[in-house]
């Protein structure tokens, strides 16, 4: 596979066997946008689950919420309203979407979405910005610092890609 994928041609930069999951927020951001739009292409391709990350949710406190996988019907999605239309929206795009509402303040955390979902994908738009404590862990952008933590980790055999603005992916 190449380095890069224009943003027409998702399967030249990964080949998803079990799923690919997107991480997201509730921000209206373009670059964002086009990560879950690559990701959405990617996974009805490869036909197989697409797992919205929501990070809009993130705290240390002990807020109760769901994590996933949720479907778009699901009730517990009451009150998330824009994770719920990015599922529609994608799912329109013929992908079979789930939504994972993240609940510790760290890229790090997706390792349990990932664990329960078995998605050997991840997706990244370049545009999401790292938190605080994130800053910490090596690597020179969101998805460079997760690929460092995935390598060490229990799924070192996760594609990470990071998507930009225009759609061009690149893999970390």
């Amino acid at each position: 596979m190449s380095e890069n994928a224009s943003p027409t041609d998702p399967t030249a930069i990964a080949d998803p066997k079990r799923g690919v999951l997107v991480v997201t927020n509730d921000d209206d951001d373009p670059g964002i946008a086009a990560a879950r739009s690559f990701a959405a292409e990617l996974a009805a391709r490869a036909e197989v689950p697409l797992i919205l990350y929501d990070r809009s949710e993130e705290t240390w406190a002990d807020t109760e919420h769901p994590d996933g996988p949720l479907g778009p019907d699901d009730q517990r999605l009451e009150g998330r309203t824009h994770l719920r239309q990015q599922m529609n929206e994608l799912g329109r795009l013929g992908a079979d979407v789930r939504g994972w509402v993240a609940t510790l303040p760290s890229i790090t955390a997706v390792e349990t979405a990932l664990g329960e979902t078995e998605a050997d994908v991840v997706v990244i738009p370049e545009a999401m910005d790292r938190k605080l404590l994130e800053r910490a862990i090596s690597g020179d952008s969101l998805g460079n610092a997760l690929r460092e933590q995935l390598e060490h980790g229990p799924h070192p055999d996760v594609t990470v890609v990071e998507v930009a603005p225009d759609g061009t992916a690149t893999c970390c």
